[in-house]
């Protein structure tokens, strides 16, 4: 598969893997926010309200994953801090691990899903991974 991401002067960051279209995580000053729920839909081609489809729907699919790690490394690059919103990493607490592993700047997470993530990102700190949680975001 042929892909290519870049920053433009405008801030947004592009994606374009040959025969689809351009996918753009919206910029917020100077950082760049991915909204997961619909990165996931859009990318894996789901919707993630059908009865029929929702089981589809899932941000840990390894494209998925690997096109936020992209993201990621591209923004930082450019000196843009990066982060995510979305149920995911409230309902999965091993993706928050993986997206603080991948060096997210910041993670939205439910009130109730907190302690559980928290701890799970503070078990990833005593192995020697950062913890954003305890960064403040």
């Amino acid at each position: 598969m042929d892909e290519e991401l870049a920053l433009y002067d405008d801030g947004t960051a592009r994606l374009v893997v040959r025969g689809s279209r351009t996918l753009e995580p919206a910029v917020v000053g100077d950082g760049v926010s991915i909204g997961s729920n619909d990165l996931t839909q859009l990318m894996l081609g789901v919707d993630r309200d059908s009865e029929l489809l929702a089981h589809l729907f899932d941000e840990r699919d390894p494209g998925v994953k690997k096109l936020i790690e992209m993201v990621t490394k591209a923004a930082h690059a450019a000196g843009r801090k990066v982060g995510l919103c979305g149920q995911a990493p409230s309902d999965h607490p091993e993706f928050a691990e993986f997206l603080a592993d991948i060096g997210l700047d910041s993670i939205s997470i439910t009130a109730d899903a907190l302690p559980t993530v928290v701890k799970r990102l503070g078990r990833s700190a005593q192995d020697g991974r950062p913890n954003p949680a305890q960064e403040g975001g």
